[in-house]
């Protein structure tokens, strides 16, 4: 029987279901990378153009290749944010369109974040004619109250405010988290009152400029031996991330937090004061754990969208589950291990030929108690992939 057969063999067995999930993502992989091609950061073009933006009113199109800002070249787009940021007023923005070089004069609107407790911001654009709802995340608090893109700011917490200094003052007039923004989407619409959470305080960051572009990674399909080769290095970052993404979900202050919260319906603080969003680890509503149906609903909004996507999502999906099973504790395959190496350690501790056998049976209540754990985790992750729904 399995208890009674040798080391190695127990632990092979143990192993398997983890292994054939990482050898599947790492054959994903190597196609993903070959037929599809892997991202390259500094090979990116001009994708979503954000409503009323700068760049949408200058004329810069999805699908431009930026080649400078401002007179210096581009890199990656997080260093082309950066170079936005500290801009300010008229550029000049060099773009690739259909292989001639195009310069656009852009003139950059300020941008300004309402941030909270929970990880999440309310981009507000000050441009033409008062302050605007900026670009939100897809499914986030915001989104979830009422707030739309493009929509005109004509009040903060009752106060009227047409620029981003009359924003923060409105905002310092919040009760604990709570923003109150009176919004209209067209000129003829009645005013519209949305009361967005965002924790337990609240504050504005500083004024920043803002271009309104969002990026589109250009794949770059690599040969067979050098996609085999770039496979690993990647499948490496997966089980990194994954291994992170378990910890912090399963960390007991965020466990618990999130079954009071869900219980309650009390919004649960990722940081103790206002910060934005990117300078925190994981959003409140990013962090919390997906059930089955949230998967299946991502995974099928990515098949509609691109098919290597979908292959994309299989590989992050085979490597979590591989990790997830190896997690230490009973019943998952990685208590088994753990089992098999606590009872070679004490076989070669004893320096006795005589197989070491442990009662399994006291680990009973601790398999119990995983199993409790993982179907109330799994029930309220349930309930808020199909009330609140699943964002990328």
């Amino acid at each position: 029987t399995y208890r009674q057969a040798p080391f190695g063999s127990r632990l092979s067995v143990a192993v398997a279901g983890s292994a054939m999930h990482f050898a599947l993502a790492l054959v994903l992989l190597v196609v993903q990378f070959s037929l599809f091609g892997r991202v390259d950061e500094t090979r990116w073009v001009i994708g979503d153009l954000t409503e009323g933006g700068a760049a949408q009113e200058a004329g810069l199109r999805s699908g431009d290749r930026v080649l400078s800002f401002d007179g210096e070249p581009v890199g990656t787009f997080e260093e082309f944010r950066g170079q936005i940021r500290s801009a300010g007023g008229e550029v000049a923005v060099t773009v690739d369109r259909d292989g001639e070089s195009v310069v656009v004069p852009v003139d950059l609107i300020r941008r300004n974040k309402v941030i909270g407790t929970v990880g999440t911001d309310v981009d507000v654009l000050e441009a033409e004619g008062g302050l605007y709802v900026g670009p939100l995340v897809e499914n986030s608090r915001p989104e979830r109250a009422g707030l739309a893109t493009g929509q005109r700011i004509v009040e903060v917490n009752g106060i009227p405010v047409s620029n981003l200094d009359e924003l923060d003052s409105a905002v310092d007039r919040s009760e604990a988290g709570e923003v109150s923004f009176t919004v209209m989407q067209d000129a003829q619409d009645a005013p519209t009152v949305v009361a967005v959470d965002l924790g337990s305080a609240v504050d504005t960051t500083d004024p920043t400029a803002f271009l309104g572009v969002g990026a589109e990674h250009v794949l770059q399909p690599e040969s067979l031996p050098r996609a085999m080769v770039s496979s690993f290095s990647q499948f490496g970052e997966g089980v990194a991330a994954s291994v992170t993404g378990i910890a912090t979900v399963f960390n007991p202050p965020q466990l618990l937090g999130f079954l009071t919260g869900t219980i309650t319906g009390e919004d649960q603080d990722v940081s103790d004061r206002p910060t934005p969003a990117e300078e925190v680890a994981v959003s409140s509503d990013a962090g919390r754990p997906t059930s089955i149906i949230g998967a299946v609903a991502y995974g099928a909004d990515l098949t509609a969208e691109d098919l290597s996507n979908l292959i994309g999502f299989m590989i992050a999906l085979n490597v979590f589950i591989g990790v997830f099973n190896l997690i230490p504790l009973l019943p998952f395959d990685g208590g088994h291990v753990a089992i098999a190496v606590y009872e070679k350690i004490r076989e070669v501790a004893s320096g006795s030929k005589q197989r070491y056998i442990s009662d399994v049976s006291r680990m009973i209540p601790v398999a119990y108690g995983v199993v409790v754990v993982l179907a109330v985790v799994g029930l309220l992750a349930m309930y808020l992939d199909l009330t609140m729904g699943v964002s990328a």
